[in-house]
């Protein structure tokens, strides 16, 4: 256990839904510790009974929050497994040109023809790679900035960048701010209200598991539609309350991730906050391949483990165990059950 610690004036109690500010709540899960960073503190999720929001009180303040986050996994470029056997060449091969053929990004090795194959495997191995370039097609001289909300290392702005975005991205942590730096990408450091970037710079803004981190949704979705373009787009994935795993390993569910993740959302809580902030054309999409390491990382917490490494290992694993795929497909049939939200809106 880390020495790292909150004392009681370094907290904030709320009292009341950081979304919707109904005080009408009930106690959902007491005295989650922290099983990321392993700071010392316990923390208490309350459940909204108007949005049903989830969200931690008493909770870090924004100013001591970053002690939470000090080895968080996005300061690194996390390398990817070793492609030992020739299964795992050939998947590696169809993937990139899969994302090549559809999305513009630009991987090697590829396979000729990998993006028929990819085809004719399960539709959730294939909309994994949609998933990983958030659904956004190639640019056009017209529609072709985007702003990447919460970047870490810089990994999605690289593929993006390949495939002829116009990228920029933002960061509230020094680390992962110097790591996408040194991968030759622009990146700004801290909140953006305070960039003074221009209003409607940007064509699309992708805000990839951020928002369960942020003090105030609210204001971070007002900032990123006065950042648009008229009918810019936005792209987020945030987890989802809703989910099977959840509903399963209730307070081991890998997303009762606190002090780290203070808020969090089902579909319905989501789309009314984004309804209220100006944004419109709601449109869900697929998560692809996620439950079985949602499942296998919630088992290892459940069994005690703690640490950063679990969520790693769990989420680089293999992804073609069978006695998983009845999960991936209710998942992939009934996406309000998916691991994560995954939605595009766009500005109104």
């Amino acid at each position: 256990m880390s020495s790292l610690t909150w004392q009681e004036n370094e907290t904030e109690f709320l009292g009341k839904c950081p979304v919707c500010s109904s005080p009408h709540r009930f106690l959902k899960y007491k005295d989650i510790p922290d099983r990321v960073a392993q700071t010392s503190n316990v923390w208490d999720y309350h459940e909204c009974n108007n949005c049903s929001v989830l969200y931690v009180d008493p909770r870090p303040t924004p100013e001591t929050i970053e002690r939470a986050y000090r080895s968080y996994f996005t300061h690194s470029v996390l390398e990817e497994r070793p492609r030992k056997h020739r299964l795992d060449r050939v998947a590696l091969g169809m993937r990139n040109d899969y994302l090549k053929w559809k999305f513009g990004h630009l991987n090697s090795p590829t396979l000729a023809a990998g993006r028929w194959l990819m085809y004719l495997v399960p539709p959730w191995l294939r909309l994994e790679w949609d998933y990983m370039a958030r659904h956004l097609p190639q640019p056009s001289p017209e529609r072709s900035r985007l702003l990447d909300v919460g970047c870490g290392n810089g990994d999605f702005m690289a593929r993006a960048k390949t495939a002829g975005w116009e990228v920029t991205g933002i960061d509230l942590d020094p680390k992962a701010v110097a790591t996408s730096r040194s991968r030759g990408l622009n990146t700004l450091l801290g909140d953006l209200a305070s960039q003074g970037l221009p209003r409607e710079s940007f064509d699309v803004v992708t805000l990839s598991h951020v928002l369960e981190h942020v003090h105030e949704p609210r204001h971070l979705l007002r900032e990123i539609r006065k950042l648009l373009k008229s009918s810019g787009k936005l792209w987020l994935a945030t987890p989802n309350t809703s989910s099977l795993v959840h509903l399963h390993f209730r307070q081991h569910w890998l997303d009762i991730c606190a002090p780290q993740h203070l808020i969090l959302f089902n579909a319905s809580s989501l789309k009314g906050l984004l309804q209220e902030e100006g944004f419109g054309a709601i449109r869900y999409l697929p998560r692809g391949t996620h439950m079985q390491s949602h499942w296998r990382t919630s088992e290892a917490l459940r069994r005690g483990r703690s640490g950063e490494s679990v969520f790693v290992e769990n989420f680089t694993g293999p992804k073609w165990k069978l006695h998983y795929w009845p999960l991936e497909l209710i998942a992939y049939l009934f996406k309000t059950y998916q691991g994560d939200i995954v939605l595009c809106a766009r500005k109104v």
